[in-house]
């Protein structure tokens, strides 16, 4: 249990120091990617959904029809 807490809290500190030391090109690159990937997200999801209609012969085939 000890040794958990101290791994969790050393593990932070790292982390925190890595944001720290971070310089402000890389932040502002990972803003970037982050951007692009909610773009094409977005854009994914603008597509009209699909629904699938069951046919006879499908409902005969599933057992809970």
């Amino acid at each position: 249990m000890l040794l958990s807490l101290a791994y969790r809290l050393v593990r932070c500190l790292f982390g925190l120091l890595a944001v720290l030391v971070r310089s402000d090109l890389s932040k502002d690159v990972e803003l970037l990617v982050l951007r692009h990937e909610n773009q094409v997200l977005r854009r994914q999801l603008r597509g009209h959904p699909r629904w699938i209609t069951p046919t006879g012969s499908g409902l005969r085939r599933c057992p809970g029809w």
